[in-house]
Protein backbone atom coordinates (compact mmCIF):
# COMPACT_ATOMS: atom_id res chain seq x y z
CA UNK A 1 0.00 0.00 0.00
CA UNK A 2 1.32 3.22 -0.84
CA UNK A 3 0.82 6.61 0.77
CA UNK A 4 1.58 10.09 0.47
CA UNK A 5 1.56 13.27 2.73
CA UNK A 6 2.45 16.67 1.70
CA UNK A 7 4.28 18.78 4.36
CA UNK A 8 5.15 22.70 4.25
CA UNK A 9 8.69 22.18 4.18
CA UNK A 10 10.16 23.37 0.82
CA UNK A 11 7.40 21.32 -1.36
CA UNK A 12 8.31 17.80 0.23
CA UNK A 13 6.33 14.88 0.19
CA UNK A 14 6.05 11.74 2.35
CA UNK A 15 5.56 8.55 0.58
CA UNK A 16 4.72 5.48 2.82
CA UNK A 17 4.86 2.00 1.47
CA UNK A 18 3.94 -1.66 3.43
CA UNK A 19 5.98 -3.95 2.97
CA UNK A 20 4.07 -7.60 4.39
CA UNK A 21 6.62 -9.99 6.38
CA UNK A 22 5.12 -13.63 6.44
CA UNK A 23 7.45 -15.69 8.78
CA UNK A 24 7.15 -18.94 10.79
CA UNK A 25 6.70 -19.10 14.58
CA UNK A 26 8.86 -22.23 14.45
CA UNK A 27 11.71 -20.30 12.63
CA UNK A 28 13.84 -18.66 15.18
CA UNK A 29 15.64 -15.95 12.36
CA UNK A 30 12.25 -14.87 11.93
CA UNK A 31 12.67 -11.51 14.03
CA UNK A 32 16.80 -11.14 12.43
CA UNK A 33 15.28 -11.59 8.74
CA UNK A 34 12.79 -9.43 9.27
CA UNK A 35 15.78 -6.52 10.57
CA UNK A 36 17.68 -7.76 7.78
CA UNK A 37 15.09 -6.74 5.23
CA UNK A 38 14.14 -3.34 7.44
CA UNK A 39 18.06 -2.70 7.35
CA UNK A 40 18.49 -3.11 3.49
CA UNK A 41 15.32 -1.01 2.98
CA UNK A 42 17.32 1.78 4.77
CA UNK A 43 20.27 1.86 3.29
CA UNK A 44 19.15 1.16 -0.43
CA UNK A 45 18.57 3.44 -2.83
CA UNK A 46 15.52 2.81 -4.93
CA UNK A 47 15.68 1.68 -7.65
CA UNK A 48 13.27 3.38 -9.97
CA UNK A 49 13.47 6.65 -7.49
CA UNK A 50 16.80 8.07 -6.73
CA UNK A 51 15.95 10.80 -5.11
CA UNK A 52 13.62 9.80 -2.68
CA UNK A 53 15.80 10.10 0.75
CA UNK A 54 14.55 7.04 3.81
CA UNK A 55 12.81 9.12 6.75
CA UNK A 56 11.73 6.34 8.70
CA UNK A 57 10.50 2.46 9.02
CA UNK A 58 8.05 1.08 11.53
CA UNK A 59 7.25 -2.40 12.55
CA UNK A 60 3.43 -3.39 13.37
CA UNK A 61 3.27 -7.15 14.53
CA UNK A 62 -0.54 -8.48 13.08
CA UNK A 63 -1.65 -10.88 15.83
CA UNK A 64 -4.00 -13.16 13.76
CA UNK A 65 -4.98 -16.16 16.36
CA UNK A 66 -5.99 -18.71 13.31
CA UNK A 67 -2.38 -18.04 11.75
CA UNK A 68 -0.60 -18.56 14.41
CA UNK A 69 -3.01 -21.36 16.11
CA UNK A 70 -3.41 -23.02 12.36
CA UNK A 71 -0.14 -22.59 10.11
CA UNK A 72 2.24 -21.54 12.79
CA UNK A 73 3.12 -18.08 11.06
CA UNK A 74 3.76 -14.79 12.01
CA UNK A 75 2.69 -12.00 9.98
CA UNK A 76 4.45 -8.44 10.12
CA UNK A 77 3.62 -4.84 8.39
CA UNK A 78 7.12 -2.61 8.05
CA UNK A 79 5.81 0.72 7.00
CA UNK A 80 8.50 2.35 5.74
CA UNK A 81 8.23 5.74 4.66
CA UNK A 82 10.74 7.92 2.04
CA UNK A 83 11.17 12.25 1.76
CA UNK A 84 11.21 13.30 -1.87
CA UNK A 85 11.67 16.97 -3.05
CA UNK A 86 9.08 18.24 -5.25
Amino acid sequence: MLGASLTRRGHQLAHHADVLVLGSAAWPGESAARLRIADHLRLSRLDDYPQAAWLSIAHEPVVASEHLDQNRQLTSVLTVTYRVKR
